[in-house]
């Protein structure tokens, strides 16, 4: 298959496997959403140029992937749908709420952007129940949905602080403890009876070390 193929071209490839449908996080969780399958390559068949998409189920389409990934034919289907939504706005099917929506979660980075240096007020809300009912009712998405809380610093400053402590004159003295590695440990100091000449199992008067040892000596027998 070519890489730039037309996303349209591939649907004839669908062997309607399901494996798509099985592997769709969408479609384990609800039945408005058929599965990729159907809103992907069978329903594409029934979409021609400026014809309004005749199924807005597509709209459930999370955008993941998956079904691409797991697809043993190759047919794009992730991009059929995207294609397929785009319709659905240029055609004015998709409510203006349920657009606001999806450009919020689909624009993660402005929304860190902007919720990020209020952190605590934005992690309030978030958890408020009032307002996450609200948001169900107006935006349509589930107040048992979790949502990560916003961290007090960004990872770029903290990245920066760190490595700019790591470079200052005092970081070798902030490094772990090691004292179970330095000489100062007490397996390892020369005090230690197990590492010292004296110890009987290392000195030469050892019997089992000696030339006069009856099993070292050339006259053994053996």
């Amino acid at each position: 298959m070519m890489k730039n193929q037309i996303p349209e071209l591939t649907l004839d490839q669908c062997l309607k496997c399901n494996i798509c449908v099985s592997a769709c996080p969408v479609a384990a969780v609800t039945d408005l959403y058929p599965g990729p399958k159907y809103a992907g390559p069978q329903a594409g068949r029934f979409r021609k140029p400026d014809q309004p998409v005749p199924d807005q189920s597509v709209d459930y389409c999370s955008g993941c992937r998956v079904c691409d990934m797991v697809c043993p034919e190759g047919v794009k289907v992730a991009e059929m749908n995207a294609r397929a939504r785009h319709d659905l706005v240029s055609h004015g099917k998709v409510p203006a709420l349920q657009r606001l929506r999806n450009n919020i979660i689909a624009r993660t980075e402005l929304l860190g952007k902007v919720a990020q240096p209020i952190a605590p007020v934005s992690n309030f809300f978030l958890s408020n129940p009032l307002v996450r009912d609200l948001t169900e009712r107006t935006l349509g998405i589930a107040k048992e949905a979790p949502f990560p809380p916003f961290a007090r610093e960004r990872f770029t400053v903290w990245f920066r602080k760190r490595e700019a402590a790591g470079r200052s004159p005092g970081a070798s003295a902030r490094k772990l403890d090691t004292s179970t590695r330095t000489p100062s440990h007490p397996a390892l100091t020369p005090n230690n009876p197990a590492l010292t000449p004296s110890n009987p199992a290392l000195t030469p008067s050892n019997p089992a070390l000696t030339p006069s040892n009856p099993a070292l000596t050339p006259s053994n027998p053996a």
